[in-house]
């Protein structure tokens, strides 16, 4: 009898698994579904092992198509990565499909999966891709002036070497406004690729110097310079963003505690960023920097210049088509 009560159980329980499975998929893949269904879809492991990839893609979809995924970029990232384990190549081609794909939600989410998996280090060959796709890529990555651009630029910069004449030109327009916003970064890039030489790449390398040549003679000419012309609005300016920045960062700290400071204590410090202890012996203040490239072009943007280029990412390309942008 206890048998027969097991095996009873097993049976009903497997039935529940089951049905929890089917109202899943039933939430899933319906347009109804909030973000935060999503969002706590995606964290767990074990609704998780319930998709299977070619229904998280289909999913992916739905959320481009009803304008929900840019809300859960992050969540749709891990959800993604939670495949890696049965295949990295996979997961590779498809973080590539997204970013040549028309509709500009997806197009996020794969430059988004591009940095999350540091593809610009990985096996995928851009150059055993189709012509027409080669320039898309180009396009997509170059521009967007977010992200992790080092790692966008090592596989973008390569398509120097690509054998199709269009793609090319395509690369060299992108990375005009590009190079404005990461001038030095590209430079850097530039210098360390093997590229063969093309007609395209001659006149790329041309701007640069002449930029180059540009930026250090207007660095020498004061007259250039707000706090040489405008000292008063200068100082102004400066008075500005430290008193925003001030308001912003208490705003932050108000009703936070953060879990470091019960392990630190108050000193008063000196010359020199040193401090005395309390045995009378002095230290000094240990310190860390990091840094990261930063667009040059993007904050002297209007708002009405900004939302135009939002808009622009977020886009169907079939829009831009329409309206020959």
């Amino acid at each position: 009898m206890n048998d027969i009560a097991a095996l009873f159980a097993e049976v009903d329980a497997e039935r529940e698994k089951e049905e929890r499975k089917a109202l899943l998929k039933q939430i899933l893949f319906s347009d109804e579904t909030a973000p935060e269904q999503y969002s706590d879809i995606f964290s767990d492991v074990w609704k998780m092992t319930c998709i299977n990839f070619e229904e998280l893609q289909k999913v992916i979809n739905i959320l481009a198509d009803n304008g929900k995924l840019l809300l859960l970029r992050e969540k749709a990232v891990e959800a993604i990565e939670y495949y890696l384990s049965e295949g990295r190549e996979r997961v590779y081609e498809y973080a590539f499909s997204l970013i040549i794909d028309i509709n500009g939600y997806k197009r996020i989410l794969g430059r988004d999966l591009w940095d999350s998996l540091n593809m610009g280090s990985c096996g995928l060959n851009i150059h055993d891709k189709e012509e027409h796709q080669q320039v898309l890529f180009v396009i997509s990555m170059l521009h967007h002036y977010q992200g992790d651009v080092d790692n966008r630029l090592s596989k973008v910069l390569e398509l120097f070497n690509s054998e199709y004449v269009s793609v090319r030109r395509a690369l060299c327009e992108m990375l005009l406004p590009y190079s404005m916003n990461f001038f030095g970064v590209v430079k850097e890039h530039i210098g360390k690729l093997n590229l063969k030489e093309s007609k395209e790449k001659e006149m790329f390398v041309h701007f640069m110097d002449v930029t180059e040549r540009r930026f250090d003679y207007a660095a020498k000419c004061k007259e250039l310079r707000a706090e040489y012309m405008y000292p008063s609005l200068d100082d102004i300016a400066n008075e500005e963003v430290a008193k925003h920045l001030r308001k912003e960062t208490k705003k932050a700290e108000e009703g936070h505690h953060y879990f470091f400071q019960d392990f630190c204590r108050n000193v008063l410090l000196g010359r020199g960023y040193g401090f005395r202890d309390s045995d009378g012996s002095v230290h000094t203040l240990q310190h860390f920097q990091f840094s990261r490239a930063i667009p040059m072009m993007t904050a002297s943007m209007t708002p009405l210049e900004q939302r135009e280029y939002i808009d622009m990412l977020i886009k169907n390309w079939t829009e831009l088509e329409e309206k020959h942008e």
